[in-house]
Formats: C-alpha cells, structure tokens, sequence
C-alpha cells in the first residue's frame, strides 16, 4: 500500500517537475482556468453575492459557518502548523531516539511543506490585496466593482480572498501528500472558501481568484521544498490508520 502512495505522488511531482516546461506548462494552464473561472464569475455571479449570503437564515447553520471561516485564516493555519512542528521539536529534545524514525521525518516534511505554501501564499495575497484595493461586498450598494488601490484599509481588500487563497494551497499540498484523502480534502476546503460568500465579505470571483493563487503557491512550494525522490519519502511507514485509506 506504501509502495503504491509514494508511487501516486512521484507521478503528480514528476508531470511538476521533471523539466522547467512542464512545470510552466501546468502552472499556465492553472491560471488560465482560474482566470477564466475569475472572469466569468466577475461578470455573471458577482452580481448574486447578497442573493447567495442570505441563503442561510437557520441560525446554527451560520454558526457553523463562521467556525468553519477560521479554517481558511493563513494566520491560524500557520500557526497551528508552527505549532505542531514545535511540538515535535520538543518531543525530539525530551526523546532524540524517534528523530530517526520515518513517521517523524514524513510528518516534518509534510508540516515544512504545508506550512511554505500557506505562507507564501498568504504574503502574496497580501500584495495583490493592496494593489488592487477592491472594496468588500457589505461596503458598496450599487456596484460590484469599486476600488481604491494601495490602500491598508480592510474595507478594500476584497480581491483576492486570502480565506480561498488559504483553502486552495491547503488542500493542494494535503492532496499532493495523502492523494486518497482528496475528495475528503477537496469537499472541506471548498466550502472553506464558499463560506467566505456565505458571510457577505467576498464576492465570488474573488473565491476564485484566491482559489488560483494558492493552488499555484503551492505547486510553486513543491518545485522549491520537494523534490521527487524527497517528496516520495514522506509517506514511508505511516500507519495506515493515519492515511484514511
């Protein structure tokens, strides 16, 4: 079963990087989709954003909602990924014996690459964020497009969404490491990044757009962190209880 993982994922990082045009190749092809999802939802969905946020009115079905917002901060999300690396850090420092067993090495990786994505991509979403200066849905009435470049207000930072930004270089790396936990991993984040729409602060081609941006951070964190014959190893030796499959 082992044999069979590290054999899904050297060939998902070997179409990646096995030479720098089928790299750029997939990265084009990645923005091309997202740009054409973007557009089209700029144009045909945006104007539905209050029409969609008011769709759930039972009270804990919001609540929810919000709960699962958190799961789309890169703050949060690196946070408890820096955590869990300290974590074992200390479990290392108490008891340097399992510094040599495979689960260690395969869960440092899989956190070191995790957390270079969500990072990475955080930060780019933060610039673009600025460039663009898009105002937020709940601050504009008869607009969907209304912006204010440079500007540090939260007010115009609605282009990209850093919470779709988040979900999309979280899955991308968690699908790139447990490909058998991918429609799993794939139904979770998305309705991270839709429940940004939900709550009226996104309009959905910036879902889109934050979508892209960290499915291509992420891809860019494997060509840099993870090589084929590095990435192949993460999965050495893990119980089969933690792979889900």
């Amino acid at each position: 079963m082992n044999n069979m993982c590290i054999k899904n994922i050297t060939s998902i990082l070997r179409k990646l990087q096995l030479t720098k045009g089928t790299f750029i190749r997939w990265i084009a092809m990645t923005s091309l989709l997202g740009g054409c999802m973007t557009l089209f939802a700029l144009l045909y969905l945006d104007q539905y954003t209050w029409s969609i946020a008011n769709l759930p009115k039972y009270v804990p079905i919001r609540q929810a909602i919000i709960y699962l917002n958190y799961l789309g901060s890169w703050q949060i999300i690196s946070s408890m990924i820096a955590s869990l690396w300290i974590c074992g850090y200390l479990a290392v420092v108490y008891k340097p014996s399992i510094a040599t067993k495979p689960e260690m090495k395969s869960a440092s990786w899989t956190l070191l690459f995790s957390f270079v994505s969500v990072i990475g991509t955080g930060f780019a979403v933060k610039v673009l964020k600025f460039l663009v200066g898009r105002a937020r849905p709940w601050s504009v009435v008869d607009s969907t497009w209304v912006s204010c470049p440079l500007s540090l207000s939260d007010q115009f930072a609605s282009f990209p969404s850093g919470h779709a930004a988040t979900a999309g270089a979280i899955a991308t790396s968690l699908i790139f490491v447990f490909p058998k936990c991918r429609w799993l991993t794939l139904i979770l984040f998305t309705l991270v990044a839709f429940s940004r729409i939900l709550l009226g602060v996104h309009y959905p081609s910036d879902i889109a757009a934050g979508l892209t941006v960290g499915i291509i951070g992420a891809m860019k964190a494997s060509a840099i962190l993870a090589p084929v014959e590095k990435l192949g190893k993460l999965r050495t030796q893990i119980p089969r209880r933690l792979l889900w499959s």
